[in-house]
């Protein structure tokens, strides 16, 4: 299984995902740092669990700029997820943040993946891909309404008046 560690774009957040990134890097380094902190969430036998894993990956979350997004791939970020409808509820045009992620990381050979985050509405979806989004966290609610079409429905309804028909 792949682990993917999700780090917010602070300037904390940047500097744990370089230390990710490194390719010496070992998960027991996790443990070590937490020695010193009362609450660590990770224990030694998640630390050596993560170690046995190969290929940990970070998702820079919480991104709502394109400096923010450039600055996580940097820093060696596996995935950044702008937060698209988040930044829409403000005023601002979150697909934009996608639009220019996607340009900026092609015209530079980064790796990063983009993940269009706080999806709305089906328009979302579609404009994230075109805007060049690798991947689009997609609410259930959002995922059944883009099957639904009312001339599809339509279409289906006559499909089976026209059946009736012949069969009868």
């Amino acid at each position: 299984p792949h682990v993917v560690i999700k780090v917010p774009v602070t300037p904390e957040g940047l500097e744990a995902m370089s230390i990710l990134a490194d390719s010496q890097f070992q998960a027991e380094d996790i443990c070590q740092g937490c020695e010193w902190m009362d609450d660590c969430p990770l224990d030694r036998e998640m630390a050596r669990e993560l170690a046995s894993m190969q290929g940990i990956r970070t998702n820079a979350t919480l991104v709502f700029s394109s400096n923010q997004a450039l600055l996580a791939a940097l820093a060696g970020a596996s995935y950044v997820s702008p937060f698209v409808g988040r930044l829409d509820d403000i005023g601002h045009e979150g697909m934009a943040v996608v639009a220019e992620a996607a340009e900026i990381f092609a015209i530079h050979g980064l790796e990063a993946q983009i993940i269009a985050a706080s999806i709305r509405h089906p328009l979302h979806v579609i404009e994230a891909a075109l805007a060049g989004a690798d991947i689009a966290t997609v609410p259930y609610g959002v995922l059944k309404s883009m099957v639904r079409h009312p001339l599809t429905d339509r279409g289906v309804e006559q499909f089976l008046k026209d059946w009736k028909q012949v069969a009868s």
